[in-house]
């Protein structure tokens, strides 16, 4: 389970802010909620934003650190893959080598990111 209060992640194309926080919404043990997608009794936070580099879209979300969100941000990174056909960038933790690609249809690998003047991609895969 994931035990951090916060997971970051980005999408190689932009899908609907709304189709996402529901995937999040029906996929973990708590309700998110946005800017732009209100939900009612939720108590996550999900920030959205574009980039002209590399991934397209970011997602940060944010929840009590006293609750569980029920999912590993990895089993959280192949159901995005997977329902929207998309490769999804996910840091799992808060070094370089704590991040992973998940792409449909496959497993997911870690990765080290590059970081771009505006957005992250994939400089490499990590071999152990």
């Amino acid at each position: 389970m994931n035990t951090s209060t916060s997971l970051q992640f980005f999408l190689d194309s932009a899908v609907e802010e709304n189709l996402v926080i529901s995937l999040i919404n029906n996929t973990s043990r708590l309700a998110f909620e946005s800017l732009l997608f209100n939900v009612e009794n939720s108590v996550g936070f999900i920030q959205t934003d574009t980039h002209e580099q590399g991934y397209r879209q970011g997602f940060l979300m944010t929840w009590p650190e006293d609750t569980d969100l029920g999912v590993s941000g990895e089993e959280l990174a192949v159901k995005i893959a997977n329902s929207f056909s998309v490769r999804v960038l996910m840091e799992l933790g808060s070094g370089d080598h704590d991040w992973i690609l998940a792409c449909p249809g496959e497993d997911p690998e870690k990765v080290t990111p590059r970081y771009l003047d505006d957005g992250v991609e994939v400089a490499q895969t990590v071999t152990y």
